[in-house]
């Protein structure tokens, strides 16, 4: 009965299984950015008075429009910002991280507005995008590969674990929207250019126009359109051009508005501009590229080299080794493939790596493999029924039809059982860890005397939820907020603070350099390196570089505005599993600090 439905309704039950694997969502809070926003819409609307860590000082706060503005590469306005502590000391002054998705912010102003800080509706609204998304690839696939190649694809799409973080993280539900569209735009024009459907002329070009005001993400949907038109269309290369043009137009008009109105990115080490910053995109982009080849084909996380960097170079070359190994069993898959088969993969492959070409342009995660991992879906699933027929006919097959069999278990495993088993325990390392962030904030040993009064500077952070979320979840929470907030480091190596008089001390890294996590460089890449003897001034410190190795601060010298025994003046540290009070050790004197996992891992 149940292969009878699969047969007879495939989108349905690839529905279904989505539905299956996404639910646990619901239950989800809100996390990281999702703060941010909330707290911009808020103070748009005017709902809440108090004030907005990091976009106080901003002349356009996260409006309307703009919920994706972070740093808009304004030198005077982020000088001041830097000043007044609500960034990092190290941030880069002409960084600029700012994003035009005008519909997916207006979606978060519709959401807010139904559903205020109830985090439930939020993720709903996203568990629907990602039904819709899975609905759409169904109805393609449908058109190109009709039979069970295409549900194995479908069926794949639908379970797989990469999605989890568009469905599950608010913030980023925009990749999710933007990918509807840009899909819907695919397949009106592959009916157009393929059946004659005259309504697909018009509605391809527009879909992914409105895919671009959603997000940048949709450019992905153009390496699908350029290889349908060189390797799946019909017609001679007028024709071919011609179908192209519209969509040439459009690409055009967003990328010249998109640079006219000042969104991109600059001076960042996790968000590369290919357009400004080229020389730096392309190694990055093959780099990142390999990398992410490696989680689609052989379901390896890309995220792993955030946890431990030094897994980088084995994440490469594992994607590398996958290469290899679809391409033999795609090889050796070629003769059996049906026409229309053949057909579809000869764009759709070519097409999928050309859509990680946008997306590469920031760090390397599982969640931009959305539009990529359409195509990806396909090679998938023709590597596991290439190794399903080779395992029927094992007894009598040679030794390639055998050692194809062989990588049946693993494949399977990775792409089915592992996919199934990652949603889950995703969902429960997702609860724990926002339970764990509130554990840490609530308990964090804050000044409880004179609070607007204080300055409070954390010494030494652990990951990114203290060193960058802390006064922005402190705000959201509604929890008394000091006259300024400020980290230090939030470096792994081993650190060692040295007072060196009444107002200064010295933080010197015992092994490699400060500034070297991957969250410290999303402030300044390695290309706008600090300088030895640059003064920074905070708004209750000013740090000085003493020494520099490769562009990075070995040792830095921190000298208050009061005395550093002054009862205003509070030092936390990242210590037994909380941020503690951290008493400074007398003139001459030192202590040493270790780095132990945070509350996110990082």
């Amino acid at each position: 009965m149940l292969k009878a439905f699969i047969n007879k309704r495939p989108i349905c039950f690839a529905l279904l299984l989505t539905l299956a694997v996404a639910a646990p969502t619901l239950t989800f809070g809100f996390s990281t950015d999702d703060y941010i926003q909330q707290l911009a819409l808020e103070a748009y609307l005017g709902v809440n008075p108090a004030p907005v860590p990091v976009l106080d000082t901003y002349s356009d706060p996260l409006g309307l429009f703009n919920a994706f503005h972070f740093f808009q590469g304004n030198e005077a306005e982020l000088r001041l910002a830097i000043r007044n502590s609500e960034v990092p000391w190290w941030t880069l002054p002409q960084l600029k991280v700012t994003f035009w998705r005008p519909l997916s912010s207006l979606l978060m102003m519709v959401d807010y507005q139904l559903f205020g800080r109830s985090p439930a509706g939020y993720h709903a609204h996203s568990v629907l995008w990602l039904l819709s998304l899975v609905g759409v690839w169904g109805l393609l696939l449908r058109r190109l590969l009709p039979g069970g190649l295409g549900v194995l694809a479908l069926v794949l799409f639908a379970i797989d674990s990469r999605h989890f973080m568009p469905v599950g993280w608010t913030a980023n539900r925009n990749a999710l929207v933007t990918a509807v569209p840009a899909l819907l735009g695919l397949l009106a024009h592959v009916r157009y250019r393929t059946e004659g459907w005259r309504p697909g002329r018009w509605l391809g070009p527009g879909c992914l126009a409105v895919a671009l005001l959603c997000g940048e993400a949709a450019l992905g949907a153009f390496g699908y359109l350029l290889a349908f038109e060189l390797w799946g269309a019909p017609g001679d290369r007028r024709q071919r051009a011609l179908g192209l043009a519209p969509f040439i137009a459009i690409g055009l008009l967003w990328a010249v508005s998109y640079k006219l109105m000042g969104f991109g990115t600059f001076g960042s080490g996790l968000y590369v501009d290919p357009t400004s910053e080229p020389l730096t995109y392309l190694p990055l982009a093959i780099q990142r590229i390999v990398v992410l080849l490696g989680a689609q084909l052989g379901g390896l996380p890309s995220e792993l080299w955030l946890f431990a960097p030094t897994l980088l170079p084995l994440q490469v070359g594992y994607g590398l080794l996958m290469l290899l190994v679809a391409g033999l069993l795609l090889h050796a898959a070629w003769p059996s493939l049906l026409e229309q088969e053949r057909k579809a993969v000869r764009w759709l492959l070519p097409g999928g790596i050309l859509a990680l070409l946008p997306v590469v342009a920031t760090f390397t995660l599982d969640r931009l493999l959305l539009l990529p991992g359409l195509g990806g879906s396909v090679i998938v699933a023709i590597m596991l029924r290439s190794c399903w027929r080779a395992l029927r006919s094992f007894r009598a097959g040679t030794t390639g039809v055998r050692v194809r069999a062989c990588l049946l278990p693993p494949l399977a495993l990775v792409h089915v059982v592992a996919q199934l088993g990652t949603w889950g325990a995703l969902s429960v390392l997702t609860t724990f860890a926002t339970k764990r962030v509130d554990e840490v904030i609530s308990g964090a040993e804050m000044p409880t005397r004179q609070v607007d009064r204080s300055d409070v500077i954390v010494v030494y952070a652990s990951d990114p939820i203290i060193a960058i979320y802390l006064p922005i979840v402190m705000s959201w929470q509604g929890r008394p907020m000091p006259r300024s907030l400020a980290t230090l480091s939030l470096s792994r190596n081993p650190q060692r603070l040295t007072r060196i008089g009444a107002r200064r001390f010295e933080l010197r890294a015992l092994t490699g350099t400060l500034l070297e996590t991957a969250f410290e460089q999303l402030y300044r890449g390695k290309k706008h390196p600090l300088q030895q003897g640059e003064v920074i001034k905070v708004k209750s410190f000013s740090v000085r570089i003493k020494e520099v190795v490769g562009g990075r601060p070995t040792v830095i010298e921190v000298e208050t505005d009061r005395s550093l025994d002054d009862a205003t003046l509070h030092f936390l540290a990242w210590r037994d599993g909380g941020l503690r009070k951290l008493v400074l050790p007398p003139h001459g004197e030192h202590l040493d600090l270790r780095w132990s996992v945070g509350p996110m891992g990082l």
